[in-house]
C-alpha cells in the first residue's frame, strides 16, 4: 500500500528530491492502483477512520472531488460514532 502511494508521488514529481519531469499517466496509475489496495483494505476493517481519510486523500490525487468529499464525510461520521 505504501509503495502504491510512494510512486503515486514520485510519478507526479510531488516526491522530495525528484528532478525528473513528471508523469502524469504513471501516475495516474499508481493513484488508481493504491485507491484498489486501499479499497480492499477497507472492506475489511470498515470503521479504520485512518484508512478512510487516506482514500479520501488518494482521491483527492486522482481529481475526483466527489468521492473524496464522500470519503471525508464518512472519516468525520465514524470518528464521532454514533449521534442519539
Amino acid at each position: 500500500m505504501v509503495s502504491a502511494i510512494h510512486r503515486s508521488l514520485r510519478n507526479s514529481g510531488e516526491d522530495e528530491g525528484n528532478t525528473r519531469p513528471p508523469d502524469h499517466a504513471a501516475a495516474e496509475g499508481s493513484w488508481r492502483q493504491a485507491r484498489s489496495e486501499l479499497a480492499s483494505f477497507l472492506k475489511e476493517q470498515p470503521e479504520n477512520y485512518s484508512l478512510i481519510g487516506i482514500l479520501a486523500l488518494t482521491n483527492v490525487g486522482l481529481g475526483d472531488k466527489a468521492a473524496a468529499l464522500a470519503f471525508t464525510e464518512t472519516t468525520l461520521d465514524t470518528v464521532r460514532g454514533p449521534t442519539a
